[in-house]
């Protein structure tokens, strides 16, 4: 899903007119970054407000009992300052309430997120 940074640096939140979707149905987020077209690039130490700020999350989800976890989760900017998306690895019953728009190889990630 698209996000933008917040006032505090290496924090994002959701863009308000942004939804998410699932652009894989087989791959880690790992997997996903690996077929980013160039322009994309990875966020060091980014963080997402209401995942990364809610300690049920943090502490309770075996998603991030690893900690910074590129797998699982990640956020990538466009070269051109101006776009950011957050990729996070969820369960089939969180993917089942989503709607699908498959990255392929090839497509721009644009296209797959609203």
């Amino acid at each position: 899903m698209r996000v933008r940074p917040t006032a505090n640096p290496g924090w994002f939140v959701r863009c308000d007119d942004t939804q998410a979707s699932v652009i894989s149905t087989s791959e880690d987020v790992l997997d996903v970054l690996l077929r980013l077209p160039q322009a994309w690039n990875v966020v060091e130490r980014a963080y997402l407000a209401g995942v990364h700020d809610d300690t049920d999350i943090v502490e309770d989800d075996v998603r991030f009992a690893n900690g910074d976890d590129r797998s699982v989760f990640a956020i990538v900017s466009h070269d051109d300052g101006r776009r950011y998306v957050a990729l996070l690895q969820i369960n089939a019953v969180e993917a089942v309430l989503l709607r699908k728009c498959l990255f392929d190889r090839g497509e721009d990630i644009d296209a797959c997120v609203d």
